[in-house]
């Protein structure tokens, strides 16, 4: 047998040693990794003669490691030089100068995480990284915290292995939860670096054995919650709010306590963080090292003589808080147990168990309540805080004494708790923390031809086998009635999981309960049987990312959808509001007319292929991208992401806001419901790879062009084109004589604050371009031909600048003027910090001098003549 070494449930108490000489970091060197802060090197904990488990002994209330255990040292604390930008590296020597207090500042959340677990053939504790100097908790079990930096232990989900006395007492140790604290100091080679590791129980045990005295009915206790005003689920460590009075004043968490922190820049003030000093006996640290150790200075506060008033468990159990659980949920502990043996009254077995719970200095009268889930069903709602003599209640149980406290040494003794057949429910309603209860519930009423209602206390899974069993019981003929009702208390979500049979919505009631889809599903009104229902009123269905909702028919109460994953509306569907979301896509196949404040949010997707109606309402506003293939109506298009592209049937828009834009597919598709003509509805883009008349650019109020490959042929007239870009294309004036086109001198009259930027191989013919803001020739090659002007009018009255170069980087540029160009242009200029362009000019070439820089320009041929 090995030999275990024990500790009291009040300490332990562990040594932390230097491992080999090259393991350390010699105290002159520091690393300025992690904000400079000193490595201390591998650490090891040294229980003494410890083996390997965690064992409880209820004889003498002692626990003993055992070694497949793994303690967390929890690094809680920041280098304080925000004021005096105290940093070791800085100085050094002005940093070993400096107070613990001075140093580190306790925080409320997790900077490391250290695993220690036992080395059998070192007989030691050790963890494979090497430790930072700093303010450490320590946490048994360690746990991971799903990458978070909060502490986070949950005491939902306790497990016990077998129902016999022994098994509750592997359960005792494996299910306490333990924190500790100490400072871990940067020391020489082969130094003690840590001492005294002490660690507190921080929740209470509720220690029960179940008896039956029935004689016609075996059953099998699987699980035991209690639930309770003051209970929680979730538990946290928050070392910076710890208040602490002592044994002689209630207990005030989260209250400045006279055993915490003073408020070390005035010290005049007691603050709530966890006192150190206290806790470790360093009677010496001071809050700064420039004052004399005066009783206002030194960081240990516990008065000399009243000693008794303070204990460290309790100061270190005022750390523990309440997690991050969401408003509307449920708290509760929970205990499952496997492999209980049955009890009966004929085998006079019994089921001991300990379930554990935050803790609470007085349980109100009626407000520490646990149900026993069986095979058989429930025994609900046993209140804990009274002696309860089997009366008085339809489903009555027998208890032998009450709890009116919760400690961490929990009771001297179990509770016995005998049952009785008149003792179980398969209840018709019934409150449900968390799958495996709604997976009972279901299963409990299978065959019970009635609406079953479950109330959710916290979000909860409909799975696949749930769905089946549902549809099963209800598809049978002694029980096509059975219905599952769905009600949440607040804002919890009933989670509908991928492989759920598709048609579920058709077999169950979630008018009460949001409702999420992960998989696949149907919804089709017309086949909704009896006693069902979506949700109404405030609730609503999400699709998740990853899953998809297919609506067939709706259109009688109201609905909500928020979409993340797919929407298909497949057969004629109204009354609905949908919210399609980021990276969603929502694919209109029929007629979809939505309710007030719908949406494609920026980076949605909305594909009409059948009909989207607004109503006259506006009830649909566009932030993503809208592509139409059919019709839509009443839409409003806002903002700079937002994207309609038309069809050649019906897009009527009744607002285009912000820079929002209307792609047409093509140029001469109808837009209705507002007034283009001026230009100033947002943006209106034609994008083509084919030759564009400007007469069509004007017609249909386009603000934007793109062109690729192809020409822009100008004749003249005044547009509300802003933007123009080509590539590989040339813009040339002309005329249509006998449906041949001509070219000719003629203005491209564009809006004010126009521009055009060039690129590829483009060439320019009798053409004057008004583009107030400029053209740019981003990369490329451009010649000019006959007559061509940057300017107001043909005259050039006023000219407007030619900028050579592209930020972005490019091939070449350069401009050809051919031997019967004739240019005239405002400013000439490149871009700042590319190289060269060349202008190769056989015509004439004419620039502004006012604003123009050609010292990066090459010049061939004929000189450019300045005005």
């Amino acid at each position: 047998m090995k030999t275990k070494f024990l500790f009291s449930a009040a300490l332990v108490t562990t040594m932390l040693a230097a491992c080999t000489n090259e393991d350390f970091v010699e105290s002159s060197k520091v690393n300025v990794v992690n904000d400079g802060r000193p490595v201390a090197g591998k650490v090891v904990l040294d229980f003494g003669d410890a083996n390997t488990r965690m064992d409880y002994d209820s004889e003498t209330d002692k626990f003993t490691w055992d070694g497949s255990e793994t303690i967390a040292a929890l690094l809680m604390d920041e280098v304080d030089g925000t004021g005096s930008n105290y940093r070791p590296y800085n100085n050094p020597e002005e940093w070993a100068n400096l107070t613990w207090y001075q140093k580190y500042k306790l925080v409320n959340y997790i900077n490391t995480n250290y695993p220690f677990t036992w080395d059998e053939e070192r007989g030691a504790w050790t963890t494979p990284a090497k430790m930072l100097e700093g303010n450490y908790f320590f946490a048994y079990p360690r746990e991971t915290y799903n990458g978070e930096r909060q502490l986070i232990h949950s005491l939902a989900n306790q497990v016990q292995e077998g129902s016999s006395k022994e098994a509750m007492e592997k359960a005792y140790a494996r299910n306490q939860y333990w924190i500790g604290y100490s400072q871990i100091k940067a020391g020489a080679e082969n130094e003690e670096v840590l001492a005294n590791v002490k660690m507190a129980r921080t929740l209470s045990p509720i220690k029960f054995k179940i008896t039956t005295v029935s004689t016609q009915t075996e059953y099998t206790v699987e699980k035991v919650t209690v639930q309770g005003t003051d209970l929680k689920t979730l538990l946290t460590i928050d070392p910076t709010k710890a208040g602490y009075n002592g044994k002689a004043a209630p207990k005030a968490n989260d209250q400045n306590g006279i055993y915490n922190l003073k408020n070390g820049s005035s010290l005049d003030a007691s603050t709530t963080v966890f006192n150190y000093a206290n806790f470790i006996e360093a009677k010496d640290d001071l809050y700064n090292n420039a004052n004399s150790a005066t009783a206002e200075n030194t960081v240990y506060n516990i008065e000399e003589g009243n000693e008794s008033n303070y204990s460290w468990g309790d100061a270190i159990r005022a750390t523990v808080h309440a997690g991050n659980q969401q408003s509307a949920d449920k708290e509760y502990a929970e205990l499952y147990i496997k492999d209980a043996t049955p009890i009966s009254g004929q085998n006079q077995k019994a089921v001991w168990g300990v379930v554990f719970v935050n803790l609470d200095d007085q349980v109100d009268t009626g407000q520490l309540t646990m149900s026993i889930y069986t095979d058989k069903g429930i025994v609900k709602d046993i209140d804990l805080t009274k002696v309860n003599d089997g009366s008085g209640s339809k489903y009555a149980v027998i208890t032998d004494h009450a709890i009116t406290s919760l400690t961490s040494t929990g009771n001297a003794k179990e509770i016995t708790i005998q049952i009785d057949d008149n003792s179980f429910d398969i209840p018709q309603e019934m409150t449900v923390n968390n799958v495996d209860d709604l997976e009972r519930f279901i299963t409990w009423n299978s065959t019970k031809n009635r609406v079953n209602t479950v109330t959710l206390a916290n979000n909860d899974t409909l799975t696949a086998d749930m769905a089946n069993t549902l549809i099963a019981s209800q598809n049978a003929i002694a029980t096509s009635e059975n219905r599952l009702k769905v009600i949440a208390e607040g804002n919890q979500k009933l989670f509908i999981e991928a492989g759920v049979n598709s048609d579920i919505f058709n077999y169950i009631d979630v008018k009460g309960t949001d409702v999420v889809v992960l998989g696949e599903l149907n919804l089709n009104e017309e086949k909704l049987k009896e006693n069902t229902g979506l949700p109404a009123d405030t609730k609503g269905i999400t699709v998740a990312e990853g899953g998809k909702l297919n609506i067939e028919a709706w259109s009688e109460e109201a609905l909500a959808v928020d979409n993340y994953g797919t929407l298909e509306v497949k057969g004629e569907t109204s009354n609905i509001k949908v919210v399609n979301k980021k990276n969603a896509e929502l694919n209109v196949n029929s007629t979809l007319t939505v309710n007030a404040d719908s949406e494609n949010e920026a980076e949605g997707t909305v594909n009409v292929n059948g009909i989207l109606r607004g109503t006259t309402d506006k009830n649909f506003t566009n932030k993503g991208m809208l592509v139409n293939n059919g019709e839509i109506y009443n839409m409003i298009n806002d903002g700079e992401d937002a994207v309609i592209k038309t069809s050649q049937k019906i897009n009527h828009i009744e607002e285009n806001n912000n820079n929002a834009t209307i792609l047409k597919t093509n140029i001469g598709d109808p837009i209705s419901g507002i007034n283009l003509s001026a230009g100033d509805k947002g943006v209106v883009k034609y994008v083509s790879t084919t030759n564009v008349d400007m007469s069509k650019v004007i017609s249909n109020y386009i603000t934007a062009l793109e062109i690729n490959g192809a020409d822009l042929r100008v004749e003249g007239g005044a547009s509300v084109l802003k933007k123009l870009e080509i590539k590989n294309g040339r813009i040339e004036g002309g005329s249509y004589i006998a449906s041949v086109w001509t070219p000719s001198s003629k203005l491209l009259n564009m809006a004010d604050g126009a521009k055009v930027e060039m690129s590829g191989e483009m060439e320019l013919n009798w053409v004057t371009i008004k583009a107030t803001a400029g053209v740019e020739v981003l990369d490329g090659v451009v010649t000019m031909t006959n007559k061509v002007q940057i300017a107001d009018d043909g005259s050039a009255t006023n000219k407007y600048p030619l900028t050579l170069g592209s930020i972005d980087g490019y091939k070449k540029y350069s401009v050809t003027i051919r031997n019967s160009g004739n240019v005239v242009v405002g400013a000439l200029n490149t871009v700042a910090g590319t190289p060269k362009s060349t202008i190769y000019n056989n015509g004439t070439f004419k620039y502004s001098r006012s604003g123009s820089d050609l010292s990066n320009i090459n010049v061939n041929g004929t000189e450019l003549v300045q005005e």
